[in-house]
């Protein structure tokens, strides 16, 4: 088939594909195609080009068509094949037209995208440096090159042949096969045939490192006794766990060697970075993480271990292929074995990869084909949604312009040197890999980039049975100035983001509601993390400006923010969303959503981020905000921030664990700390990562135990946890607080004037400086003296010129109830009523102080504890008997006695409480709280305490923050009448 391939001139520009199960000898079939197409007709040219997705292949690649091939097919190399050498780098690519002698040149598709890079992309100057390669073939074609990969081999202009191991391959994304140039040699067949070993499953029920190694070594002290030159693989979830299973190899004094890219070589204790040719070494056991899933192609390799299962079934029967390989197709090497721990039936899916192999064919169910399948299924026109409707085509250049862009992103800070091309790029293979299907790039400008895909998948719905579900959507990447945008129409973010790049500041993001921006809507989360503490809360509100702070709001971090910014030029009001923790923002305006009003908002959001003339509204100012860093950030208590319906891991059998972690602050000694995670304890390390500017935190167990994200299943937990930081940390230098991404420095208001609100809530009144008594002398007219607290109160029903006391009477102009409720089971001295409010009146003289905290208490606690009968839905009755008799009082020998009812017509009590209800009940009346101090609290001798602290200024902030607070919390208002 390859050959016919070659000889047709490919004049129609499709590629070739082999599907071959490991171990059927692929590399045997490039090197038969290079021989026979060395003297064959077809494309001109004398040269080859092999290329691999990684290094560790190439070097391999290389030794087999040098002599492996030809060794283990006990065959003569022909004279006439051509030397094998490694392509020439980017600088030097230009010679390649300078060989002369027919060559096989091997590159990874990195390098051959870094020449197309430094070709500018110019398919012309690429078609003339390999003018002389006659034919292209890409190993581990099921990778799929990246778009801008496999652009660079198509650019070759040369005939490409695809090779891939694997059933399950997204070959099919950006290279054109056509069926009569594909060929596929069935798992089934390979094996009916001897050139494939058949996999036999043990389970160990081991549970620590130390027991698996004592196990799985006596396992293979059994079966190896016709192969003594068996190797085995074990395969582990992370560095970690790959240490200690070499560790406990070499303890029991096998030859054993650990490979992952964290490790520097170090051939004393095992581990090394890259993975060695199998031909020079001398280890019996090969311990990995990803590095021995494919490229390893070694027949001695006859066991299999999973320690740690791989997150995908594909990769489970790749992993499993390493060990199946029978090139001699001897009937006494016909077996290998894979052994698992218990919590992983690895035969169960190479059952159901077996009837994969058999029923689905060629692949019939890569994300590729399905998404295919189901684009060609959607109807040519239809009317729907008020509108007649065309197919779009998704691959065309402007397919762009027919988007819907809501306004809605995520804002990061580059401090990268990649450019967009690169970040999208990074983000594609991301999506490819995890099975979405980008399509076509889009440009509608020279700063953004638009990845469509379609999101396939089986129905959530289905336990075991398959209903395919399509989803279009796109990602929007626009670089301006310093920042990354980036929108997902799933509400996905790439990993790419979190982990190259900053979030933008909550400090910077809360400049998107400025000024006199309204708040309706706030989320915060505690720094306290003690365990009987309120971890978060959500508040909303017609404006929280109007609430009243609550006592410790200084202590919760703001990450959710909601309300409507400043109104526009043009007059337009619209509500916007921030998400501070994660750097989210979302406006709901009017709108095309075309993609120019797209960009024209994320500019505007970019501008403003950046000019500091545009300050936070100052309702933000209530709560902690962010900080220098402190100077010792050594962690000491750390609480997991997750959120553990968004995690799940897989069990035997196909059902799934929830993820349960408690919800508690853990100490950290020395760095590590432990945690209670689906009723098992875990040892973790918790650090801070000055080159990052963040906290990694570091718990192998957990990892192993393979929680995913529901949504993003190639997402596992301890990554996400760092990727997003999530996770709350108390650092050894006090005062300071880790959330979110950053650090906070919580400020009690009473220590900053700027913060102190308090006294937005008092009113200076002059005639209460004088008011040293509350209800004066005894008189007999009926009222009280004018300069007494009830006087001045009474003035509400006298309606005294202005000037006497306007800052109270402003607030009643339409006054039809002032009842005085004093001397008796009073609810407030005074209840003030008319139509549209209601206000309880507390007062209070005070003697000998500016800033008695005593007649604070005092006042503060008679207002609090009658604050639920100003609440709605509070249907009980208070005591009102009396309201309808004089009110007398007995003061030295003298009877005082005055009308209660010092405004309005009504018989009795229970009138008075009925009308006062009315308005109680009135959803659209103002219900306020007054406390009517005189001269107990002078507001200049409150400012100066600000200004210079004392131990009384905490007692009275805390009892006039109590009320506020407490008055709030019944939808009312606190208004503090006082002395000047």
């Amino acid at each position: 088939m390859i050959d016919e391939y070659l000889n047709q001139e490919q004049a129609s520009g499709q590629s070739a594909l082999i599907t071959m199960p490991t171990g059927t000898g692929k590399t045997a079939v490039v090197a038969a195609a290079i021989e026979n197409a060395s003297a064959g007709t077809g494309r001109s040219g004398k040269h080859f080009l092999v290329v691999a997705p990684w290094r560790g292949i190439l070097g391999q690649l290389k030794r087999d068509l040098e002599y492996r091939v030809w060794e283990r097919l006990n065959a003569h190399r022909s004279d006439s094949f051509p030397v094998i050498l490694e392509l020439p780098t980017t600088k030097q690519i230009s010679k390649l037209a300078d060989v002369e002698e027919p060559t096989v040149f091997v590159a990874t598709t990195a390098k051959l995208l870094k020449i197309y890079e430094e070709c500018d992309r110019d398919e012309v100057r690429m078609a003339e440096l390999f003018a002389d390669i006659k034919a292209v073939f890409v190993d581990e074609g099921h990778y799929e090159p990246a778009p801008r990969w496999s652009t660079a081999i198509r650019s070759l202009g040369c005939p490409t042949i695809l090779l891939t191991a694997t059933p399950y391959r997204n070959d099919q994304k950006f290279f054109n096969v056509h069926p009569s140039h594909r060929f596929r040699y069935s798992h089934q067949k390979a094996a009916s045939e001897g050139f494939l070993r058949s996999p036999h499953f043990r389970t160990l029920p081991a549970s620590t490192s130390d027991i698996f190694v004592s196990e799985l070594v006596e396992f293979v002290r059994e079966k190896i006794a016709t192969h003594p030159d068996t190797r085995v693989i074990i395969r582990c979830g992370n560095a970690e766990s790959i240490r200690d299973i070499v560790a406990a190899l070499r303890k029991a004094g096998r030859q054993a060697i650990g490979i992952h890219e964290k490790f520097e070589t170090d051939e004393n204790v095992g581990l090394l970075r890259s993975v060695p040719n199998p031909d020079k070494s001398e280890a019996d056991y090969w311990v990995h993480q990803f590095k021995l899933v494919e490229g390893v192609d070694d027949p001695r390799f006859r066991i299999l271990a999973f320690y740690d299962r791989l997150g995908t079934d594909r990769s489970t029967i790749q992993q499993i292929g390493r060990v199946l390989r029978n090139p001699t197709k001897d009937p006494d090497d016909s077996a290998a074995w894979v052994v698992a721990r218990d919590g992983f039936d690895v035969e169960a899916v190479w059952r159901n990869y077996e009837t994969f192999d058999e029923k689905a064919g060629e692949a019939a169910a890569t994300t590729p084909s399905l998404a295919k399948d189901l684009l060609s299924a959607q109807p040519s026109s239809v009317y729907y949604g008020g509108k007649f409707r065309s197919l779009l085509d998704l691959e065309a250049d402007d397919a762009w312009k027919h988007f819907s862009y809501p306004l809605a992103t995520r804002v990061f800070r580059s401090a990268s040197v990649m450019n967009l091309d690169e970040i999208a790029e990074r983000v594609s293979e991301e999506w490819q890999a995890e099975d979405r299907e980008v399509l076509r790039w889009q440009y509608p400008d020279d700063r953004t980039i638009v990845l469509p895909f379609i999101d396939v998948s089986n129905s959530m719905f289905l336990r075991t049975g398959l209903f395919i579900e399509a989803t279009f959507g796109f990602t929007v990447l626009r670089v301006k100035d310093a920042h990354v945008f980036v929108f997902d129409t799933e509400g996905r973010t790439p990993m790419l983001m979190t982990d190259a790049f900053s979030r933008e500041t909550p400090m910077r993001l809360s400049r998107l509601l400025a000024g006199d921006s309204l708040l309706t809507t706030v989320s915060m989360d505690n720094t306290d993390l003690s365990k009987r503490s309120i971890r978060a809360k959500t508040i909303r509100a017609a404006a929280i400006g109007d609430l009243a702070p609550d006592l410790t709001d200084y202590a919760y971090i703001c990450s959710v923010a909601e309300g409507y910014p400043q109104v526009r030029s043009d007059g337009k009001k619209f509500r916007r969303y921030l998400g501070l923790s994660r750097s989210r923002v979302r406006d709901s305006r009017s709108a095309e959503r075309t993609f120019a009003e797209y960009a024209a908002w994320i500019d505007e959001l970019s501008l403003t981020l950046e000019d500091d003339a545009h300050q936070p509204t100052s309702t933000f100012h209530r709560y902690a905000r962010s900080s220098d860093d402190p100077s010792d950030k050594s962690p000491t208590h750390i609480l997991l921030d997750v959120d553990v319906e968004r995690f799940e891991r897989q069990l035997e059998g196909g059902s799934s664990e929830q993820l349960r972690l408690d919800d508690y602050a853990n100490d950290v000694i020395n760095g590590q700390t432990t945690l209670e995670v689906n009723g098992e304890t875990f040892t973790a390390r918790v650090a801070w990562q000055e080159d990052r500017g963040r906290y990694e935190f570091s718990c192998p167990k957990l990892a192993q135990m393979d929680f995913r994200d529901r949504s993003a299943p190639q997402r596992e937990l301890t990554r996400v946890i760092n990727a997003e930081q999530l996770l709350r940390v108390v650092p050894a230098e006090q005062g300071f607080m880790y959330a979110n991404g950053s650090f906070v420095q919580p400020m009690r208001p009473d220590q900053d004037t700027k913060r102190f609100w308090l006294l937005d809530v008092l009113t200076a009144v002059d005639p209460l400086a004088s008011a040293s008594s509350e209800k004066g002398r005894p008189r007999s007219d009926g009222n009280w003296d004018a300069d007494s607290v009830f006087g001045l109160i009474d003035q509400l029903a006298t309606r005294a010129p202005i000037g006497t006391s306007p800052e109270m009477t402003k607030y009643f102009p339409n006054l039809d109830m002032l009842l005085c409720a004093d001397l008796g089971a009073e609810i407030a001295d005074f209840i003030a009523v008319q139509p549209d409010r209601i206000a309880f009146l507390h007062a209070k003289a005070g003697k000998g102080s500016k800033l008695s905290a005593s007649a604070l208490h005092e006042i503060v606690s008679q207002a609090v504890k009658n604050l639920l009968w100003l609440q709605p839905i509070n249907a009980d009755v208070p005591q009102v008997g009396y309201w309808g008799q004089d009110w007398t009082l007995t003061m030295k020998g003298s009877q005082h006695v005055a009308k209660r009812l010092r405004v309005g017509r009504f018989s009795n009590g229970q009138e008075m409480w009925s009308h006062a209800r009315s308005v109680i009940t009135n959803p659209n009346a103002d219900r306020e709280v007054w406390l009517v101090l005189g001269a107990a609290m002078s507001e200049s001798a409150l400012r100066a305490a600000v200004e210079n602290p004392t131990p009384q200024l905490i007692q009275i902030y805390s009892l006039l923050q109590t009320a506020w607070s407490a008055v709030s919390q019944v939808g009312g208002r606190l208004r503090v009448f006082c002395s000047p």
